[in-house]
């Protein structure tokens, strides 16, 4: 379970994008002209689908080596997910929505919610609506997540 904040916070199957910023905020050229939230949304994205299919090559680029994060009082590392992902232990499907992005030079952070379907990890049932904190650095001239954070929504 505390796995999951991977699989929320944890959103891509591209892998790493080489991203870098020209002065207007935009990409260099080859990417369409998408804007840098665009394509962390975006990588948001492909890390769900990453999460689900237990693809951990994906995973491996998506988050940097030092990644870390807590879910629900529980921490995890990149490490954990990796083996997590070669293990098979997500099941399901993620629906991600009310996703904002915001950059900060060659730092940022997106928030989010998460809705997990028929979600099992390990085989315990994970399905729920959970948000999300994820922040993200470019290194190198490529943006990763380093840090993330997520709760699952109660209800009362």
């Amino acid at each position: 379970m505390k796995r999951i904040v991977l699989f929320l916070c944890m959103f891509s199957a591209a892998g790493a994008l080489k991203l870098s910023a020209s002065p207007s905020g935009r990409m260099n050229a080859g990417d369409a002209g998408a804007t840098i939230e665009e394509k962390l949304l975006q990588m948001e994205r492909e890390w769900a689908v990453a999460m689900m299919k237990n693809d951990a090559a994906a995973i491996e680029r998506i988050e940097a080596e030092d990644y870390a994060y807590i879910m629900d009082g529980f921490p995890g590392d990149r490490k954990g997910d990796v083996a997590d992902a070669k293990s098979g232990a997500f099941s399901g499907s993620a629906y991600l929505s009310e996703m904002k992005a915001r950059v900060y030079g060659a730092a940022a952070v997106v928030t989010g919610k998460a809705s997990l379907r028929d979600a099992k990890y390990k085989g315990k049932d994970i399905s729920g609506n959970y948000l999300f904190t994820d922040t993200f650095v470019e290194r190198n001239g490529r943006w990763q997540v380093v840090a993330s954070h997520s709760n699952k929504v109660r209800t009362r």
